[in-house]
């Protein structure tokens, strides 16, 4: 494995060869959810982390800060995951720190169903990043199902169909992908109790946002 012979290459071919492999990964995850493909993602990160390869100048990326934060929650890695999202606050950029923080706080509820702690941290996230105010609505759909507040779902849900229909900035791959989330999210809230058949094959078939 290239773990056992990271010693045989400099810091960036080592970046390099890993962030290949999580390129893999990724693609297996976006396509099929891959729970393998999860493992395999957060194994690497972790080993990256530890290694102080994930650091540029001292500070995370913020995406691989929430996407790391997704993985250990995904692999049920839950104290791992706490302590990852607080130890590594001050490594993000003072710009977007409290954002992220948040965000991933109310990933880390959401998990646990603490519906009510997770949308107090998504309401202390300032909506100024694009993809940050994508990844913030999805989140908090889910809670809104979850918590089967039906009238803030079905509000929440137009008004994000709308916003992507006026919205310019997104790449059309990423837009279609959060169309069909919010499509398929609106069919699926309007499903009765008794039908649970229905029910199961729409969240079996519910695309990830």
């Amino acid at each position: 494995s290239l773990q056992k012979k990271d010693a045989d290459f400099g810091k960036e071919e080592l970046k390099n060869l890993y962030t290949c492999l999580l390129n893999i990964c990724t693609r297996k995850i976006n396509r099929s959810n891959d729970e393998f493909a999860w493992q395999n993602y957060f194994r690497i990160n972790e080993f990256l982390l530890e290694k102080g390869l994930l650091l540029d100048e001292g500070f995370l990326n913020p995406w691989r800060y929430t996407n790391l934060t997704a993985a250990a929650l995904k692999t049920n890695r839950t104290e791992w995951a706490l302590e990852f999202i607080r130890k590594y606050k001050k490594q993000l950029h003072e710009s977007h720190r409290n954002d992220m923080y948040h965000y991933c706080m109310a990933q880390y509820y959401f998990h646990l169903d603490l519906f009510d702690q997770a949308q107090a941290e998504i309401n202390r996230v300032a909506f100024t990043d694009v993809y940050l105010n994508i990844a913030s609505r999805s989140l908090m759909i889910k809670i809104y199902y979850e918590s089967a507040e039906d009238d803030l779902l079905f509000s929440l849900l137009e008004a994000t169909r709308i916003y992507l229909l006026r919205n310019k900035l997104m790449d059309e791959r990423r837009k279609l992908q959060m169309q069909r989330f919010v499509e398929h999210t609106q069919k699926l809230a309007k499903l009765e109790p008794f039908e649970k058949e229905k029910l199961t094959a729409m969240k079996e078939s519910l695309p990830n946002p």
